[in-house]
């Protein structure tokens, strides 16, 4: 038995599996494009992404949104060789997830399962409707990653359990560590792998993980070390938590963990109505009887605990092991911590991704056990049919949703309706496809739907600003800093305005704001730089700033150029004319000069005029 003996050849079942999951995905993928949320963030608006040099931006700048290079780099590399390709971007999502089925089918022919149990787990993982938020959501592609590698460092790790050589064992381990690290480089939600393979040693070996402490200490520090990163990019980068969600107390958090669990295990045998931003709790409040389902899972791990010894049956393990990896697995977005997205759901479908195969696993195993009763041939197999046309059409119809980020917000707004977020978002993307009246309408509404949310008046005051109505810009970037949890976000454009409307001395303070919140300081120095352009020294400072924190920001160097000439310095300028092209064709470099002469020139008459 040799390291890759734990990859099989595929078999004729799970190639079928393959087949009918990218038949389901096939025509909502070739017909799809980049989508409102965080495609934009993560790719579409990223210029750190759409360049030659965004290695360096991910890796050693970390200008990324989220602590996770791998996504990034691949995202980055998908960028060089597609552009802005949504099609394919999205095909590479499908492509990821059709080899989580793969690992997913190699993890059960490990356990030896039987035929029947493994077709229909796998089945079920693939074409199961919750999936469909991650496989059609470019941005979830960290997901995708993140589950690829978990299950590769999950198999080595169970083949370094099991394998009594050592040279083997010892590249098991190597193997399992660099996947595990590569997992949490694409998503840190695999942190509790660590504590799921002490699972499986205490349920399989009856014996606790002193007895690895030496093989866990490693594992157990790479996920402190994730764990934390995330958490402070939480409170770094993204929105701030609104104070009631900071300042719950431990029985609110374990309220709504157990909701939150409870909403889950519905979603998976109810898929329905699945949408982008849930109502909180949309099915208990988080009470009493929500905390009940958290306790009676805390209750039947002690009663496993104390009769564990008399469990024999290596299926009835495995059913234990399984629920209670599913908790353990989505226990960090239960929300027990506070992060960014509770700001607008407690739940949302693509946290499932990771969890959900362990909870299909169990189910499959118990009504394996529980119905031992053999099936009718024939009344099988029109079950079977029937089964996977359902999984499919509505997998399909799901998928459908997603194809566009019209559909994706008027779906949820049918389902969810006034809702701030959703409301807000579709206004954005009518605005972006040029229909402003309804825009207008769907971004007033939004504010109306959450007059405290500081980021729906920061997307009004967006939507003016671009409309050049300035005062009312001005009045909805200042609500937004005034909302709670305010939106920060709204300091440079608020400089923006002031600036355009030639108020330097506001502009200037809500500019230096900016740079000392670090929300997009290149573009706030760059201001900066125009408001002191007569000051040569201190735009000097400003448009080294800019060129430090975005090396590849044209404008700046043009304004930079301006500035050299204004103050007589022709050498200076010629220097940054080189470097502009290597940055811009020749042909929009000489006509960027022309269009600076002709503003030259018109301005040498104005004040010839003037004088």
């Amino acid at each position: 038995m040799t390291i890759f003996s734990i990859f099989p050849r595929l078999p004729n079942a799970l190639m079928i599996i393959l087949f009918l999951t990218t038949l389901a995905y096939a025509y909502p993928v070739t017909n799809s494009e980049f989508l409102s949320w965080d495609d934009g963030l993560y790719l579409t608006q990223n210029p750190y992404i759409q360049t030659s040099q965004g290695w360096y931006y991910i890796w050693i700048e970390n200008r990324m949104p989220n602590p996770y290079p791998l996504t990034f780099t691949v995202l980055w590399l998908e960028y060089l060789l597609f552009g802005l390709n949504s099609v394919l971007f999205h095909s590479v999502n499908l492509l990821f997830h059709l080899l989580n089925i793969v690992l997913f089918w190699f993890v059960l022919k490990k356990w030896n399962l039987g035929n029947t149990v493994q077709k229909i787990a796998v089945l079920v993982y693939a074409l199961h409707p919750v999936q469909v938020q991650t496989v059609m959501w470019i941005s979830e592609l960290k997901n995708l990653l993140s589950a690829t590698f978990y299950w590769i460092s999950f198999l080595s790790f169970l083949h370094y359990f099991e394998n009594k050589n050592n040279k083997l064992k010892k590249i098991s381990y190597a193997l399992g560590l660099v996947a595990f690290i590569l997992s949490l480089c694409a998503k840190s939600m695999t942190v509790t792998l660590p504590v799921s393979l002490i699972l499986w040693i205490w349920i399989f070996q009856r014996s606790f993980f002193w007895k690895y402490f030496r093989t866990f200490l490693l594992l157990w520090l790479i996920s402190l070390f994730f764990g934390v990163m995330t958490l402070e990019s939480e409170t770094r980068y993204y929105l701030p938590l609104h104070k009631t969600i900071l300042n719950r107390t431990l029985l609110d958090r374990v309220q709504d963990t157990s909701a939150s669990l409870w909403f889950y295990v519905w979603k998976f045998f109810y898929p329905v109505n699945l949408i982008f931003i849930y109502p909180k709790y949309p099915l208990m409040q988080p009470n009493t009887l929500a905390s009940c389902f958290g306790i009676l899972i805390l209750l039947s791990l002690i009663v496993f605990f104390f009769y564990r010894a008399r469990v024999g049956s290596n299926s009835t393990r495995l059913i234990a092991f399984s629920f209670l990896n599913y908790g353990v697995i989505a226990f960090p977005i239960l929300g027990f911590f506070s992060t960014s997205f509770m700001n607008f759901s407690n739940v949302s479908d693509h946290y499932q991704y990771h969890p959900l195969p362990f909870l299909i696993l169990a189910i499959t195993l118990l009504i394996q056990e529980l119905w031992k009763k053999p099936f009718d041939p024939i009344l099988q197999r029109i079950l079977y049919g029937s089964f996977v046309a359902g999984l499919m059409s509505l997998t399909f119809q799901q998928a459908q949703v997603w194809t566009t980020s019209v559909r994706l917000w008027t779906y949820a707004n049918e389902h969810h309706p006034k809702n701030s977020d959703i409301l807000m978002n579709l206004g954005l993307v009518y605005f972006h496809q040029g229909e402003n009246n309804r825009a207008e309408q769907y971004l007033q509404e939004a504010v109306l739907a959450g007059p405290e949310k500081g980021t729906a008046w920061h997307n009004l005051g967006f939507f003016y600003s671009n409309r050049k109505q300035v005062a009312k810009a001005i009045f909805c970037y200042e609500k937004a800093l005034e909302a709670t949890p305010p939106c920060y976000y709204a300091m440079v454009p608020l400089g923006e305005a002031h600036f355009f409307s030639h108020e330097i001395e506001e502009a200037k303070e809500f500019f230096f704001k900016a740079i000392q919140f670090d929300l997009q300081p290149e573009l706030a120095h760059f201001y900066l730089a125009k408001i002191f352009r007569n000051d040569y020294a201190e735009a000097t400072i400003h448009l080294n700033e800019v060129f430090r924190l975005a090396p590849w920001w044209v404008p700046a160097y043009f304004l930079a150029y301006e500035i050299e000439m204004e103050h007589q310095k022709t050498e200076q300028a010629r220097l940054i004319l080189t470097k502009v092209r290597e940055i811009v064709s020749e042909h929009d470099l000489q006509q960027y000069l022309k269009e600076y002469q002709h503003r030259t020139l018109n301005s040498s008459k104005s004040h010839s005029e003037k004088k």
